[in-house]
């Protein structure tokens, strides 16, 4: 075959043929072009032989679903190789939306994740300012169990009280602290400030 698909005599019949459905004549026009269309798209597509391939194939498949323009194609080569650069321009773009969009999601998550940050760290300094509220002694065995992470049978001994004296001072602090942050603050947050507390004495031996 001549490079680029047969004469034009040849190809008007072969395109008719494909019009009404005939196969043979399909895989003729597909062998005539496949090579030629493969390295037009190939510099669309940054070389990549699968996607210039699969370009190829899409295009083809086109030319079958829609066979019967055929009968109205005066210029085959033209007609093909401009589906070429509407597929593959139509491809540039989805990709093109696809990484801004990738690109804003990153932008805005690490927007978000900046504020989050900064909000609970407001949060968390709130909590703190509330935590200094607190009576001497509930603030000193608060510290102890959740900066310090002692014990309450250790706490207890450094502070010579009783261990019932220590829990029950302990969950008078909890429940100062939680209350004065629903206050302040959304208790969604308040409850994520505050866990971090909770666990340490939950986890205490009774």
């Amino acid at each position: 075959m001549e490079e680029g698909g047969p004469n034009k005599d040849c190809e008007s019949i072969l395109l008719e043929k494909v019009a009404n459905g005939n196969r043979d004549a399909y895989a003729l026009i597909y062998d005539d072009y496949t090579d030629s269309l493969f390295r037009f798209i190939l510099p669309f597509v940054d070389f990549n032989r699968s996607d210039a391939e699969e370009v190829v194939q899409d295009i083809f498949l086109a030319i079958w679903i829609k066979k019967e323009k055929l009968r109205t194609v005066r210029n085959f080569r033209s007609y093909l190789f401009q589906m070429a650069k509407n597929h593959t321009f139509e491809i540039y773009r989805k990709r093109r939306q696809v990484h801004e969009a990738q690109n804003e999601l990153s932008v805005k998550s690490k927007i978000e994740s900046s504020h989050q940050e900064l909000v609970f760290q407001e949060y968390y300094a709130s909590a703190q300012n509330i935590i200094e509220k607190l009576t001497p002694q509930r603030k000193r065995i608060f510290k102890m169990r959740t900066q310090m992470n002692m014990e309450l049978d250790e706490i207890a001994g450094a502070l010579k009280i009783s261990k019932s004296g220590v829990k029950k001072q302990l969950y008078e602090a909890i429940r100062f602290v939680k209350k004065q942050m629903k206050n302040e603050h959304d208790i969604i947050l308040s409850y994520l400030l505050l866990v971090s507390f909770i666990i340490l004495i939950l986890q205490s031996q009774p």
